[in-house]
């Protein structure tokens, strides 16, 4: 199928889901698959939304100018329509969204964030890198539960963002507590073996900015 006809297919398909009165004062995330069926899940709860904010909060702090936005709806190279947890967009892009706030964006943000549930599969979020990559995301990154993060660029795993070298990776979530930025930190590529690791008992260098 021509790739702007499945960008109008999609477009269209999450038009109709979002003015749908069905559907509209419910609260479940929606996403679209490949074939334009509606794919419901239930809303983030109470911790994955403090994440969310959290990290959106330390994106905005760590590139200044650009936008950071929760539950950002981004059309994959397929068809589909996925929603990303956070997302860092561009500055074209947050024009885009001012002219087109309904629309699934044509393109991924450059950091596309995805916070893990005890529902998600390693396979649902290796597939779902691999759509935000194809869509053009430059780097995802997964938020675990323990606040732990994992990064990746197209190619590997890295040891750090490499756009953002000074965004932490550990999440503190305890109320009260005060994500900062850490000290610039040269990334690394991992070996396809690594994984995660327990959150570090104490955070060096996490000074203010």
């Amino acid at each position: 199928m021509d790739k702007q006809i499945q960008i109008f297919q999609a477009s269209k398909r999450w038009l109709e889901i979002c003015s749908d009165p069905a559907l509209v004062d419910r609260h479940e995330r929606y996403e679209i698959d490949a074939n334009g069926q509606l794919i419901m899940s239930p809303p983030p709860g109470y911790h994955h939304r403090q994440k969310s904010i959290a990290i959106a909060m330390l994106l905005d702090l760590a590139q200044t100018g650009h936008l950071a936005i929760v539950e950002q709806a981004i059309l994959t190279s397929d068809g589909q329509v996925r929603i990303a947890d956070v997302a860092l967009l561009s500055r074209e892009q947050q024009r885009w969204l001012d002219e087109n706030p309904a629309l699934p964006l044509p393109q991924a943000p450059p950091i596309c964030v995805e916070i893990l549930s005890p529902s998600n599969s390693t396979a649902e979020i290796k597939q779902k890198r691999a759509l935000y990559f194809a869509a053009g995301a430059q780097e995802v990154w997964i938020c675990h539960q323990n606040g732990l993060f994992r990064f990746f660029d197209p190619e590997s795993e890295i040891s750090n963002s490499f756009l953002l070298p000074r965004f932490p990776q550990y999440l503190e979530t305890e109320q009260g507590v005060h994500n900062k930025l850490a000290p610039h930190r040269t990334p690394t590529r991992l070996p396809d073996s690594a994984g995660p690791t327990a959150p570090p008992e104490s955070q060096p260098g996490r000074e203010e900015e």
